[in-house]
């Protein structure tokens, strides 16, 4: 289904769908799931209601870093009925072409995951040329 700004505003795969809503500048402001709604201010900012595991509400606000049209850096702050859980940042390196070629966080350690939202996890583990990363010979 498509609105008046020519975008998307629902997507349908077997029984989990997700909605869109736009602004008057047709950016996206709001993402609803059956899990969560994220609400977005431009590309500098979103916020996601969810809920956790043990079925507890959970807040997740991420600010976004820009440096010359690219994202830098994200900071993650996650708050539940406790206060703070977490808060982490995760750093964006840019290949040439300006694609996110790797994401460390504060200690320089290299991350994996899904980068949008900050869905990342530890890659100690993981080879350098997975992490898009080549030997200098």
């Amino acid at each position: 289904m498509r609105q008046a700004v020519n975008k998307p505003t629902r997507f349908t795969k077997g029984s989990t769908e997700v909605r869109f809503a736009y602004n008057a500048a047709r950016n996206r402001f709001l993402k609803q799931t059956a899990a969560a709604t994220t609400h977005y201010l431009d590309k500098l900012y979103e916020r996601s209601f969810e809920t956790d595991d043990q079925g507890q509400p959970v807040t997740k606000a991420r600010h976004f870093i820009y440096v010359g049209g690219n994202a830098i850096a994200v900071h993650t702050k996650t708050e539940g009925a406790v206060g703070l859980i977490a808060a982490e940042t995760a750093f964006m390196h840019h290949d040439a072409l300006g694609s996110v070629d790797t994401v460390t966080d504060l200690k320089e350690r290299a991350l994996v995951g899904d980068v949008w939202p900050s869905d990342l996890r530890l890659a100690a583990q993981a080879p350098a040329a997975a992490l898009g990363h080549w030997p200098a010979d």
